[in-house]
């Protein structure tokens, strides 16, 4: 189950898909953990970025590492995250 809204991003080398989705004002792009899958979306993530502003694309990755929680989380989970505000360093 994807969140409400989100565009699907695809994986060309594996069969989980990722997800794309903005909140607040940030764009937040979820991809599977497989470091090699995660690498071959970025590229295609980052080459459709610089084609829409039309300029070199910095690529910065943030891992968002979760634990188990013993049980599934639904979309409406995702949907209550906050962010902070302002650039991250």
């Amino acid at each position: 189950m994807l969140p409400e809204g989100c565009q699907i991003v695809d994986n060309p080398i594996g069969s989980a898909v990722g997800f794309e989705m903005n909140m607040d004002g940030c764009r937040i792009i979820c991809t599977p953990g497989v470091p090699s899958e995660l690498a071959a979306m970025l590229d295609i993530i980052v080459a459709s970025l610089a084609a829409e502003r039309e300029q070199p694309v910095e690529r910065n990755v943030m891992r968002l590492q979760t634990l188990w929680s013993g049980r599934v989380f639904s979309a409406t989970d995702y949907q209550r995250l906050t962010f902070p505000t302002g650039r991250l360093q």
